[in-house]
Order: structure tokens, then C-alpha cells, then sequence
């Protein structure tokens, strides 16, 4: 049995896995293909991003100030290189005075069903989704940016008033792990 198992081990020497976020899939691949499309159609936050979110007592709509401040602060911080959030979802680019407006007047738009993957139903659970500049998202090198990344949301959460804040994805699960 092992000299069989053997044999059939040796097919795999060699072999290399490509997948949807791996630059080294071949060109007419549809996981390249599809990478492409995604690349020109949506924000880089949006393959296979860390969840960055923020738990707040009220709802933000009260003060949606704080997403503005969370998401500069999110994109200033160094650690991330995309941040897509409420005020930028698929390719929309909202003021927080615009979309208070928009959740005033229209809370039941094409627009706020976009709005509401990034704001709970209640106000008061937000997130962002950010791809960290460490590495490629599974890689070595952004698995181990994970304290760091979690030292920045932690201080962005305090600076925007938030009850409680975590990053969720990939990368902080393999660093558990």
C-alpha cells in the first residue's frame, strides 16, 4: 500500500496551485480572467478583503462624520492599501452629508442596498474592507501584519468613539491559527 501511495504522491511534485488572487495563474485562466474584470469594475478593497468593524451604542446616522474620520484614518494609517467603506461602495463616492440626505429621503434606493453591506439595519455596526499592504491576502508577510493591522483599528476605534472594534478575515484567522 505505502509503494502505492507512493507512486501516486509522485504526481504532484511539481505541481503548483493558482489561485483567484494568484498573479502567476496562466493569462487565459478564468480566475485571471475573472481577477481582471473584478480590477477594472471594483474597488481594490474588494478581493478578498479583511473586514474591518466598528460597534457603535447609536447609530451612526446620527454622526456619519465618524465614517468619514474612520476611513481616512483607515487609508492614512500605513497598514492598508485599499479601504473601501460606506462613503465609497462600488465605486460610488458619497459625502457623509450626502448620505445622510440619501438615508433621509431615499432609505430604500438601489443606492442604500448597496450602502447596507457596510451599515448594519440598526446604525450600528459598521465595517470596511482593506486589503493590507504587508503582502498579498494569505500571504506569509499579511498574516504576520496582523498585530499591527489590529493596533490600528483598536486606536481608529477610540478616536471615532467606537464601543467595540475588530479585523476579521483570512489573514487574522490564519494568524490565530
Amino acid at each position: 500500500g505505502v509503494a502505492v501511495f507512493g507512486c501516486l504522491a509522485l504526481g504532484i511534485i511539481g505541481y503548483k496551485t493558482t489561485g483567484f488572487a494568484d498573479t502567476g495563474a496562466p493569462p487565459k485562466a478564468d480566475s485571471t480572467i475573472g481577477q481582471q474584470v473584478i480590477s477594472q469594475h471594483f474597488p481594490g478593497a474588494s478581493v478578498n478583503p479583511q473586514l474591518v468593524i466598528f460597534k457603535f451604542a447609536q447609530p451612526v446616522w446620527n454622526n456619519l462624520a465618524v465614517l468619514a474620520k474612520a476611513q481616512t484614518e483607515l487609508a492614512d494609517g500605513g497598514r492598508f492599501k485599499a479601504v473601501s467603506g460606506p462613503l465609497n461602495a462600488n465605486g460610488l463616492t458619497l459625502s457623509p452629508q450626502g448620505l445622510q440626505q440619501m438615508h433621509a429621503l431615499t432609505p430604500f434606493s438601489p443606492v442604500m442596498k448597496i450602502i447596507s453591506q457596510f451599515i448594519s439595519a440598526d446604525g450600528k455596526t459598521v465595517q470596511f474592507y482593506v486589503i493590507s499592504n504587508a503582502g498579498s491576502p494569505g500571504s506569509s508577510a499579511s498574516i504576520g501584519a496582523t498585530p499591527a493591522n489590529r493596533a490600528l483599528v483598536s486606536t481608529v476605534g477610540r478616536n471615532i468613539g467606537a464601543e467595540q472594534s475588530a479585523i476579521y478575515g483570512s489573514d487574522s484567522i490564519g494568524y490565530d491559527i
